[in-house]
């Protein structure tokens, strides 16, 4: 049995080819980008359906993206996910031989970050939640 691919083993892999031998994997560097963006695209599902309570599955990235800025708390953390997800695209858009493993690497680094943020929002909302939730408790016990 194989071991789901998550958000975190998607980025694993795509630092596995980059750190690969290039001259027996010569497109690495553009593998290395569709598995990073793929990692930015769950990440952006995921956020939506455990902040907001939506589904964006099947939405394309764009339109995820806006309902990203739009709901997100760290408005700074919205735009650079548009950064990361646009250069990812640009990169893909051009090819193989577009992809430059220096670029694509600190973009996975930038990705790794976004997902990290989009996690911490998660975590702070549920934890406003609960707080929000034991006071109106308390209130209802007084």
């Amino acid at each position: 049995m194989s071991a789901p691919l998550t958000i975190g083993v998607l980025l694993r892999h795509a630092e596995t080819y980059l750190d690969g031998d290039r001259s027996t994997s010569p497109d690495a560097a553009f593998a290395a980008a569709l598995l990073t963006r793929e990692s930015l695209e769950l990440a952006l599902v995921a956020w939506a359906r455990a902040s907001i309570g939506i589904s964006l599955k099947g939405v394309n990235g764009r339109a995820q993206l806006a309902v990203v800025e739009e709901h997100l708390r760290d408005a700074a953390l919205g735009r650079r996910a548009r950064f990361v997800w646009n250069a990812l695209s640009a990169t893909l858009h051009h090819g193989p031989a577009g992809a430059d493993p220096a670029t694509v690497r600190r973009l996975a680094v930038e990705t790794e970050a976004v997902v990290g943020g989009l996690a911490a929002d998660v975590a702070e909302r549920r934890s406003s939640s609960t707080r929000e939730n034991a006071r109106a408790n308390d209130q209802d016990c007084t």
